[in-house]
């Protein structure tokens, strides 16, 4: 018998909470509406889930020994993580806040890349690289978690990129 998987892509974790009322939870992102629609309807359904942690560079992310729980057993021989604990994989890496983890999912998608490079009169279809050197560029940063962090950039993303993508987003009838 084959498992459809219900979905498969990334989240951002966003915070957790354990209440009297409404047990333990934990609220992720999706990078959009598309991966949201896996979800729409499915209101008290129960998904097995697998996360790993991800680092800027897309590789995983060590957990250090004091981050699992007591009762965690440590990863070996793990078929869905086979690279946890692996002496290649460096040092984990800060989260992305939200403005850098937005860039980074826009760079991804056809949509916003075209919109930058016509946005951006460039004559050539942007790649996701490239698209990341544009913002790089127009809000003078050497790396898009500094969206987060300077406060020059962080103006110049709302007011050159979020702020007129979004419009466009808009005047299409996209709704993100």
């Amino acid at each position: 018998m084959a498992v459809q998987t219900a979905f498969q892509g990334e989240v951002q974790f966003r915070r957790y909470s354990d209440t009297s009322t409404q047990g333990q939870q934990v609220v992720f992102a999706v990078a959009d509406r598309d991966a949201l629609e896996s979800f729409i309807g499915k209101e008290g359904k129960r998904f097995m889930a697998v996360l790993v942690e991800i680092g800027d560079d897309e590789q995983p992310v060590v957990q250090s020994a004091n981050s699992r729980s007591a009762n965690e057993r440590p990863e070996t021989g793990n078929p869905v993580t086979p690279n946890v604990g692996n002496s290649d994989i460096e040092k984990p890496r800060e989260r992305l806040g939200d403005l850098a983890w937005r860039a980074v999912q826009w760079c991804k998608e056809p949509e916003f890349r075209a919109w930058l490079g016509v946005h951006g009169d460039f004559v050539n279809e942007l790649t996701e690289d490239a698209a990341s050197e544009v913002i790089k560029s127009w809000c003078n940063v050497d790396s898009r978690k500094e969206l987060d962090t300077n406060e020059d950039a962080k103006r110049l993303f709302n007011q050159l990129i979020r702020g007129p993508y979004q419009k466009h987003l808009m005047a299409r009838g996209i709704n993100r």
